[in-house]
């Protein structure tokens, strides 16, 4: 609840009962960064159904950021969704001006499919990325 209550204070559009719900679907998991203080320095929420799967949320705690912690946690899902025997198609949106969430999955090897216009509630569009993961990243 305690970062929940963060990313709810720096303006997510996401409530904590959306998140609660989405992750009470069957198809969903939810992965959490624990720091040392035992506080939650960040969450990724994805599911995963066949041979597609979609980053839903991903955030690190202000207090948290510039230590990697994005990364781990992008590293865990992809492992995970890359452990099936067949090839994942990832799929997700991000704001352009997220600069530092968009080199991350580009280093990944995702590339840009298309764009949302106006998305998200302040008017700014939403960049639709894509990549392929078999396990091997």
């Amino acid at each position: 609840m305690k970062l929940a209550s963060l990313w709810e204070h720096h303006g997510s559009f996401w409530s904590v009962d959306g998140v609660f719900e989405c992750i009470a679907r069957v198809h969903v998991s939810l992965l959490f960064y624990e720091n040392d203080d035992k506080n939650w320095g960040g969450m990724i929420l994805y599911q995963l159904i066949d041979d597609q799967a979609e980053l839903i949320y991903i955030f690190v705690s202000p207090t948290s950021r510039k230590k990697g912690i994005g990364r781990q946690l992008f590293d865990a899902m992809i492992k995970d969704i890359g452990s099936s025997s067949k090839p994942v198609r990832l799929n997700l949106e991000v704001r352009p001006s997220n600069s530092v969430a968009i080199h991350l999955y580009e280093k990944y090897g995702m590339n840009q499919s298309n764009v949302r216009p106006r998305y998200y509630s302040n008017g700014e569009d939403a960049l639709i990325y894509q990549g392929t993961f078999d396990g091997s990243k």
